[in-house]
């Protein structure tokens, strides 16, 4: 016979269970430094972007990455039209200016302006049926189709040569 818990204890339970550590913590690091050897875009640097860029600047342009040109970087941004490109221009060295001093990247002494429809979109990448067609690669002559081609030329040369 088994005995009974006197009704005054409470059943005995596990402790409840800690909360899983949050990833942003042990992977951040490991985030940061293929970030940075990879030229990929610095966080930070797209955290504040519209705060670098400045209210009028900002909303036509977004930071793409970092590149390492030796001794010096360059920042790379994609811009909507050739008009943006104009004005991120006239703005450069006070944007870079702020780049450097917030985002701490000394070496930062251009900007690499990309049109953000430069062809490099899937969209534009798709070709028209007639497109695909005129791509394929002739058929094998494993198919019969050459065998045929060449056929129908012995046919008409026989016709015209007699």
């Amino acid at each position: 016979m088994r005995d009974t818990p006197p009704a005054t204890q409470a059943p005995r339970t596990k402790p409840a269970r800690r909360a899983a550590p949050k990833l942003s913590k042990s992977l951040g690091p490991h985030l940061a430094r293929l970030a940075k050897a990879t030229g990929a875009m610095d966080p930070r640097l797209a955290a504040d972007w519209g705060e670098l860029a400045g209210p009028e600047i900002a909303p036509l342009c977004r930071p793409v990455r970092i590149i390492n040109r030796g001794r010096s970087q360059a920042l790379e941004v994609s811009v909507k039209s050739g008009a943006a490109a104009m004005k991120l221009r006239y703005h450069q060295e006070a944007i870079l200016g702020r780049v450097r001093q917030k985002v701490g990247l000394p070496r930062l002494n251009s900007i690499v302006i990309r049109e953000g429809n430069s062809g490099r979109g899937w969209e534009n990448r798709r070709m028209a049926p007639a497109q695909k067609e005129a791509m394929k690669p002739p058929p094998s002559p494993r198919s019969g189709f050459l065998k045929s081609a060449l056929e129908t030329m012995r046919q008409t040369i026989h016709k015209d040569g007699s």
